[in-house]
This record gives structure tokens, sequence and C-alpha cells, in this order.
């Protein structure tokens, strides 16, 4: 059975002689400057660990998240903690240094010169630093012994400078933390084919972002300074930011929609349908209200039904978004959900000009449970953003109108804003 001691201020473990002792004080936070910053657990563990076949197969270092829960959504502001433990059970292993971080990548898939090639944008957008305070005093982790070291990070809400392709600016949109697109399976899977030199199938989806908690050991430096990769882990997890306003155009201005008729063989009638506001819809608030204002002969005052749909826009460019001279055009999904019909009551209709009729008519819409309905965004090399298809029948004659729309994580409604930087072209990864 396999020993497990503690080491506490002013003791060392047996057999292990060099290992100090924690510090009295916790080490300064290593990530970005926060009011109440996590505090970093003193203590780490050591323990022996029988020579057997199975542990030999154990991977040098491996991460584990203290929230255990794989369907569990983490969001801008919340703590991720855990640990990092290491296992160096076949030899000695001289070191330098521990780093966890936090890494989004956005992988997005397009067709260049007839072919479809795949290019992708990491960034580490936070980091942590195991303290070298509770490092063995030799730097080397010792052969049958599994050390394991404490980490904490406060997930940032916006990407760090520079990540934007160079562009400094802070207020673009580019620098919001896009949302988690797809699941962790896909991006393992993009991982394994990385790994064996080939390109990676999207399966027609065209982007995949992804969070990743990364672990890395290092060698010490050599005479040129250079440093290797002992061994890393890494564990996904999945990610919707709440941004303090929606960061996408939001147009407020009247949307007006004429007749469409159902059968040719119907005359055609002026059918008026029109927005005066177009709602934003919140994640966390999943019923929202509609507005629509009809305008219609007469003969027309019975509504046989109204429905609503939502569609999503997903649009990636391996050569930037908002950039003509790559030669690189956009290539766009759309991703129509269910219809769904609402209940209403029947309108007052008030006598207008020219044997018209007009009334107004309040529906509620209930936002798709579907993990495919993210917040809306723009990144440096793809978008995603929605629309709302408002359609109502009088049996027969049906008129529709398409209205711009946002879906946000955020509890706040504020200004927007449209982000415009320009980014470079993508490295292609086949």
């Amino acid at each position: 059975m396999a020993s497990r001691t503690m080491i506490l201020p002013g003791s060392v473990p047996p057999g292990l002689n060099g290992i100090p002792s924690p510090p009295p004080s916790p080490p300064p936070y290593k990530g970005e400057e926060l009011a109440d910053p996590p505090a970093y657990d003193d203590g780490y563990c050591v323990d022996a660990i029988p020579a057997s076949a199975e542990n030999r197969l154990q991977p040098i270092l491996s991460i584990k998240l203290n929230n255990h829960d794989p369907n569990y959504i983490y969001s801008s502001g919340d703590l991720l903690s855990g640990k990092v433990v290491a296992t160096p059970s076949t030899r000695d292993i001289p070191f330098e240094k521990i780093l966890v971080d936090l890494q989004v990548t956005e992988t997005v898939q397009g067709v260049r010169n007839h072919q479809y090639v795949v290019g992708t944008h990491a960034v580490s957008v936070e980091k942590y630093l195991i303290p070298s305070s509770v490092y063995p005093e030799d730097m080397v982790l010792r052969k049958g012994y599994q050390y394991t070291f404490t980490f904490s990070m406060i997930i940032p809400d916006a990407l760090p400078a520079g990540a934007c392709a160079g562009h400094d600016d802070p207020q673009t949109g580019h620098y919001d933390m896009p949302p988690s697109v797809g699941v962790p399976s896909e991006a393992e899977e993009r991982d394994v084919w990385y790994k064996d030199g080939k390109s990676f199938s999207l399966k027609g989806k065209g982007l995949t972002v992804s969070y990743r908690v990364r672990a890395r050991l290092t060698t010490p430096g050599d005479e040129h300074g250079s440093r290797q990769l002992i061994s890393r882990h890494h564990r996904y997890i999945r990610f919707l930011p709440r941004y303090d306003y929606p960061t996408l155009a939001h147009n407020q201005v009247q949307h007006t929609a004429t007749l469409k008729k159902l059968f040719s063989r119907r005359p055609s009638v002026d059918v008026k349908l029109s927005v005066p506001k177009v709602p934003t819809l919140f994640l966390y608030r999943p019923i929202f209200w509609l507005r629509l204002d009809l305008d219609v002969p007469d003969t027309l005052y019975k509504i046989e039904s109204i429905s609503l749909q939502l569609v999503a826009h997903t649009t990636v460019c391996l050569g930037g978004l908002n950039r003509s001279w790559t030669g690189v055009k956009p290539q766009t999904i759309d991703t129509e959900f269910p219809p769904h019909k609402v209940t209403f009551s029947p309108p007052t209709w008030t006598p207008g000009s020219f044997n018209r009729i007009n009334t107004s008519v309040w529906v509620a819409m209930v936002v798709p449970l579907d993990t495919k309905v993210i917040p809306s965004f723009e990144s440096c090399f793809a978008s995603h953003s929605y629309e709302l298809v408002a359609s109502v029948d009088f049996g027969g004659h049906v008129a529709s109108i398409t209205l711009p729309t946002v879906v946000s994580h955020s509890r706040e409604e504020g200004p927007v804003t449209v982000p415009t930087q320009n980014c470079i072209p993508l490295k292609d990864k086949a």
C-alpha cells in the first residue's frame, strides 16, 4: 500500500533530502492584477508509489480540475483551480519549472486555390507559474514518488494585448473572449489528426473554438539558453463569455416587409409587417417579447398563425475578415433552428386609410435550448451572428420579415460597437 506524507512547515519527507518546507506566506499571484486574487495553497503532497507495471504506464505529468463536472460551463471571472501531478515512475527528472495556462484555439476551414485548408489561431489568455519555493531544493523529481502541486487562476474577460494580429486597441471586439464552438471531443480529434500530420476535417462546420487548461514541465536551459519540454497534459473546458454589452451591431430602427403570397391563384395584396425594435436575446433569460405592427387590407382581418425562427450565420475566412486583398473569400455556414409557432391574443384592428386596417401584436418566443446557441461574437478570422425570421399567415397570404439580432450572455443592455479592425492571415495547417 502506498504511503502518503503531507509536507507541512518545518518537515521534510523521508528519503527526499533537500526538499524544503513551503514558505510561511503565499507567493504573489502571477496572473492578472485583481482586487482579490485567489490564494495559493501553501501545502503540496509527495506520495511514495509502488513500482508496478501499471504505474510505469502513467504519464509523467497530468492535470486535474477541482470541478469534476465535464458539463460545467465556465465564464469570465470564474475561478479555475486544480492540481498538477508529476509522476516520474521510471527515472529521476531534473526540471526547471511547471507552468499552467489557459489557452483558446480557434480553428477555421476554408477553400484556397480550390483546396480545403485549415488554419489555427492559438492564444494563451492566462498563466500560472508554480512558485519555485515549493519545488525540491535540488530541482529533481525523484523516481518512485508522486508530486502534487496546486494552482488557481481567474478567467479574464478579454484576450491579452497583441492577440488580435498585432492590434493593441483594447476596445475592438476582437479582444472579447469568444465562446466555445463545438464539443471537446472535436478538439481532441483535431489534436490527434495534427499529431499524425494529417489534415483535420471539421465535417462541414467550418469553425471550432476550444479552451484547454495546460500543464507543462520543462528542463533547465543549456549553454545556449534553449529549454526542452519534458511532458505536458491538458484538460478541455467549456466557456461562455459575459460581455458588458453586446459586441455586434444592434439595429433598432423600424424594419418593414411587404406581402408574400402562398398560392399564385390568389390575387396579390399589399401586406405590410414592421418591427419597431429588434430585441437582444439573452441566454440567461430565455423568453423575450417582440412587437409586430401590421397594416393590411380590410379583407385580411383574421390571423391564422404567427411563427418565429432563429437562424445562425457562422462566417470564417483564412485570410482574415474584412480584408479583400488576401484573395480568400469568406465562407458562411447557416444553421436554421426549428420554427416556433407562438400563441397570441386576437388583435383589435383600427381603421386606416384607403380600406386598410392596422394593429399591433405582442408575441413571446423561447430561445432554443441548444448547445449551438452561443453568444454573438466576431474574432480575427470568424464571426457568429443571428437573424430572427417572423412570419404572419393570414390563411394563404404570408408576410415575412428577417431581423438582425444579437445573442448575449450579459445581464445588462447598453451601447454597442462594431469591430472594424483588420487582421493578418492565419498560417495554414494543410
